[in-house]
């Protein structure tokens, strides 16, 4: 049998004897080069006999160890709160039919500002998985992040476990920190001169006149006179 010339396809031992009665175990490798489809005949020619060969199709399928993001790999955090927490969600999606395993790689810069939930994990073919980011600033400003994605291959019979080789995809992650303004109205509440016993209820309105969300607290400070 003859070797693939473009070395796609390669066959361990490509010659020797078969004593009768017996069999042999030919073993053959598929390294794609392309992400494309192959076909090849695998001709095999007994006792130099090119009249009769016995043929053998081979076929595999070439793919690329990457991974689709959602939003054309950007993700917009929501204006937030310096101090306050937003979340945002985004999903990975693999377009191939071998696993491809993933790990974000945050800026170590950037760890306080951002975390992600899963760090990593395994997707399997055409499997969709969500991702939910955490936005924490911590100054006013706006933020514009590109986080490293790690993705590869491995397949299970591959000798002792060995890794495709790692493709780098970036996402890019914006966002603004703001800081909030709340208003009291009205500023000063007078409850007057009260019955001792008594009860009286009036009303205070809080205002946001901020773009974030805002978490608040009341609390008292005693000034009797």
């Amino acid at each position: 049998a003859q070797q693939d010339p473009s070395g796609v396809f390669k066959m361990l031992p490509p010659l020797g004897l078969l004593p009768r009665g017996e069999s042999a175990l030919i073993a053959v490798r598929f390294k794609p080069t392309e992400k494309q489809q192959y076909r090849r005949t695998l001709s095999l020619v007994l006792n130099n006999d090119d009249s009769a060969p016995l043929q053998i199709q081979l076929q595999g399928a070439g793919c690329l160890s990457a991974i689709t993001m959602s939003n054309a790999e950007r993700l917009f955090c929501p204006t937030t709160c310096v101090g306050a927490t937003t979340r945002a969600k985004m999903t990975l999606t693999n377009p191939s039919r071998l696993p491809l395993y993933f790990e974000w790689d945050i800026p170590e810069k950037s760890a306080a500002v951002l975390a992600v939930t899963p760090q990593s994990g395994c997707l399997r073919g055409h499997e969709v998985a969500a991702c939910v980011w955490t936005f924490a600033p911590t100054a006013e400003r706006q933020y514009l992040v590109k986080v490293p994605c790690l993705v590869s291959a491995a397949v299970d019979d591959s000798p002792e476990g060995a890794s495709h080789e790692i493709v780098k995809q970036v996402l890019t992650v914006s966002g603004v920190g703001d800081k909030g303004e709340i208003r009291a109205e009205p500023e000063h509440l007078s409850f007057g001169t009260v019955l001792v016993g008594a009860t009286v209820r009036k009303s205070l309105t809080l205002l946001n006149s901020s773009s974030v969300d805002l978490h608040y607290a009341l609390a008292f400070e005693q000034e009797d006179g």
